[in-house]
């Protein structure tokens, strides 16, 4: 789980992000795996990044302001937000728990 001193460097960046957000949370995923795909695919990273230092940090604040964006469109944001954060860690460590179960909820069971 990444520190909120590591998040605090993006916060700026990615509120500008979250009022530039377009019409529909879709629209902005896909401006942003645009720019992700064209510097993923581009042959020569470090030019790019002599050329544009911030590049990745610009990409990470994108991604955040796009996520605060999906919150701002609710009814209650802040509730929303609020809730969403509290929950976070133990949903994150649910995730990674191994399961007795398969993708479909099916229980393995042992073949014999």
């Amino acid at each position: 789980m990444p520190k909120m001193q590591k998040l605090a460097i993006y916060l700026n960046d990615s509120l500008v992000s979250t009022a530039k957000s377009a019409n529909t949370r879709a629209d902005d995923l896909i401006r942003l795996n645009e720019k992700l795909e064209s510097f993923i695919n581009t042959s020569d990273k470090q030019s790019v990044l002599k050329l544009d230092p911030f590049k990745i940090d610009n990409l990470k604040s994108e991604l955040l302001g796009i996520a605060f964006a999906r919150f701002s469109r609710l009814e209650n944001p802040s509730t929303s937000l609020f809730d969403f954060l509290n929950k976070l860690k133990s949903t994150l460590e649910e995730k990674g728990q191994p399961s007795l179960f398969d993708e479909k909820g099916n229980s393995f069971k042992s073949k014999r």
